[in-house]
């Protein structure tokens, strides 16, 4: 994951993607969620987190509220479909599609690819519509030490949208050193004893700020791991 996220990074510089721009994240609980969160971030990019169950309008109105100029999503025919029309009718530049066959073990994904062909979005993949491990080749073998955007603490790492709940979902701005300090106090409140065997059923989203805090984050400070 950590190389993954390296490559990431360095594919995102490489399409002019610079510190501040906005990298949104349309995406289930999948392993490549992790590598597109933390590199994005590497990059100097500012994550968004949008939820895979919005719809056009939703997810069309956040992507131009935040300025989104890449959106990473998986070929599910539901998620593609949504995320293709917001790149047709916005300012989102670049659409990023990771294979959800390739995250699965060999005989799964053998019986997606041959069984479950009706559960694959067919992508038209071309300039704007690109492929996750296109990005990653992009970013050959990963940042050089040298190359790392210099993080201040104080930099925006996420904007995490509001529930809507009194009015327009709102973009909460949170800033590295806050989410860095939210997780080691997280990791502070940890009852075992060896957190770091520790593996966290990943049933929340990561894309909700309860889960970005006390599971995605947490695991990492702590060297845990997320089954």
């Amino acid at each position: 994951l950590y190389d993954d996220a390296r490559r990431f990074a360095a594919g995102l510089k490489a399409r002019g993607i610079a510190p501040g721009d906005r990298v949104g994240l349309f995406l289930p609980n999948v392993p490549i969620y992790v590598a597109a969160y933390y590199g994005a971030m590497m990059a100097g990019a500012v994550v968004v987190n949008f939820s895979p169950l919005y719809s056009v309008d939703e997810l069309s109105q956040q992507v131009a509220d935040s300025g989104t100029r890449v959106l990473v999503t998986v070929d599910v025919p539901e998620l593609y479909a949504t995320a293709e029309k917001v790149l047709a009718g916005s300012k989102l530049e670049t659409l990023v599609v990771g294979e959800l066959a390739s995250m699965l073990p060999g005989l799964k994904k053998f019986a997606m690819k041959v069984l479950a062909r009706s559960k694959i979005a067919k992508v038209a993949y071309g300039d704007a519509i690109v492929r996750w491990s296109g990005i990653l080749d992009a970013g050959g073998s990963g940042l050089d030490a040298g190359a790392f955007t210099a993080i201040d603490p104080a930099d925006l790492a996420l904007l995490q949208y509001t529930g809507g709940t009194t009015g327009r979902p709102k973009g909460a701005m949170l800033g590295h050193a806050q989410l860095a300090m939210n997780a080691q106090q997280v990791a502070a409140i940890n009852p075992f004893g060896d957190v770091s065997n520790e593996v966290f059923m990943g049933a929340l989203p990561f894309f909700h700020v309860f889960a970005n805090t006390s599971l995605l984050n947490h695991a990492m400070v702590t060297g845990g791991s997320i089954a």
